[in-house]
């Protein structure tokens, strides 16, 4: 049954390399600043799985449900003894108003070992483009309060920093669990 699995999943691997091909995804995050203040390097996440989410504190529903989806599937990979931990980031799409403080705010509801981060508005720029993570914000109303339209995509980076898999708005948390086990195990020699 298990080399049964096995193949069926080494065959959901193969189409779905063929729908997202060889794109260029991710970069270097080196420059942000984290949730406490340090500034991120290139080795800050060196050897360390990541899954991570561009979004924005004042989100009213689509973030919060991402991040509570993500938060559990952290959780279920974490708890597996034969697979690397995974380490959540959120990466904020909304500079202006997320500053370093207001994200740790925002992540105290999400699982414990989120790390937020934020940059100057040039530098999210390089980031937001070398992750294909469109952004548009909406017109102020009032309060000064405004929507930021943006990709919401999952991106999965093996522990050399190198895109693995992306898990789009629908994907399910059965999806995004099995496919990062899925894609760990492949890194392993087990697949």
């Amino acid at each position: 049954m298990e080399l049964k699995n096995r193949k069926k999943e080494k065959e959901k691997e193969i189409s779905h390399k063929r729908k997202i091909g060889n794109a260029t995804v991710g970069g270097p995050l080196a420059g942000l600043i984290d949730h406490s203040g340090n500034v991120i390097t290139e080795k800050t996440f060196l050897g360390k799985w990541i899954i991570l989410y561009f979004g924005f504190c004042h989100c009213p529903d689509i973030c919060p449900d991402k991040m509570e989806m993500l938060s559990d599937a952290v959780t279920a990979i974490n708890e597996m003894d034969d697979v690397p931990n995974l380490l959540p980031l959120f990466i904020t799409v909304d500079p202006h108003r997320d500053t370093p403080e207001h994200i740790r705010k925002y992540l105290s509801d999400f699982h414990p070992d989120f790390i937020g981060l934020t940059g100057e508005d040039e530098q999210l720029k390089k980031i937001l483009k070398a992750y294909h993570v469109y952004q548009s914000f909406g017109e102020p109303d009032e309060d000064n309060d405004y929507i930021v339209d943006h990709t919401v995509v999952l991106y999965l980076m093996d522990d050399d920093g190198k895109f693995s898999d992306y898990y789009g708005r629908s994907a399910t948390l059965d999806e995004v669990v099995n496919g990062v086990r899925m894609k760990m195990d492949m890194a392993l020699g087990r697949i």
